[in-house]
């Protein structure tokens, strides 16, 4: 679990980094905002344990990240397999919704069912508890209260989702990014609360551009 912590921590700090600071709006001529809500993965994943990785734009000016993390855990009809190896049914129980994986008296997820997907273990679900919640909200801000972490589960694959992450706002072609500075820019100053790269829609293509760096990523129906 500690590999994956590192991972995932990783993993939210180079997504966010897209918005690192360094642009400056100052005497752009105005220009149409594109909208940009909706789901859009990056291109590729900075980490062996994630198989696909991505940022989600509400349109309530919220952001969120999402990770496909099936090489970590799944579930199959009566298991949850779990880096490979298959926990039993006798481990995982199921309660008012509630689905608890146990190994050696210690949760390892918690997780209650928000949407059901079908059969099986298939459906949405919010994280927690359990060591895989304490891990994966280490990737929250100390100061953003409770994490608000989604599960899920899609035949043999899963998916989590770190919801309202951060807030932003698109100003013509500036997108402005803020909540969460020093998880968004490990070397920002930790007084910071805003961050601003540009960005630009072509069809179903996002780029994100600041001084170093340009990210392209696609919508994901």
């Amino acid at each position: 679990m500690k590999k994956f912590i590192t991972s995932v921590i990783a993993c939210s700090m180079a997504l966010l980094a897209l918005a690192s600071c360094g642009k400056s709006s100052g005497g752009k001529k105005k220009e149409k905002t594109a909208d940009i809500t909706g789901k859009w993965a990056l291109s590729d994943s900075p980490s062996e344990d994630i198989e696909s990785v991505g940022l989600i734009f509400s349109d309530k000016g919220k952001g969120s990240i999402y990770e496909e993390t099936t090489p970590v855990f799944s579930f199959t009809e009566d298991s949850m397999i779990l880096y490979g190896y298959a926990i039993d049914k006798e481990y995982i129980s199921e309660e008012n919704d509630v689905v608890t994986v146990s190994l050696n008296n210690s949760d390892v997820i918690v997780m209650k069912r928000l949407e059901s997907g079908g059969s099986g273990y298939n459906g949405k679900y919010d994280l927690t508890g359990g060591s895989l919640y304490d891990s994966l909200s280490n990737a929250y801000p100390s100061d953003s209260g409770k994490a608000d972490i989604t599960v899920e589960l899609k035949d043999d694959k899963s998916f989590v989702v770190f919801n309202d992450l951060f807030t932003y706002e698109t100003k013509g072609s500036d997108l402005v990014i803020s909540g969460c500075s020093p998880l968004i820019n490990p070397s920002a100053d930790e007084n910071s609360d805003e961050m601003t790269a540009e960005f630009k829609v072509d069809g179903d293509t996002l780029t994100i551009t600041d001084d170093k760096n340009s990210n392209v990523l696609t919508r994901v129906a």
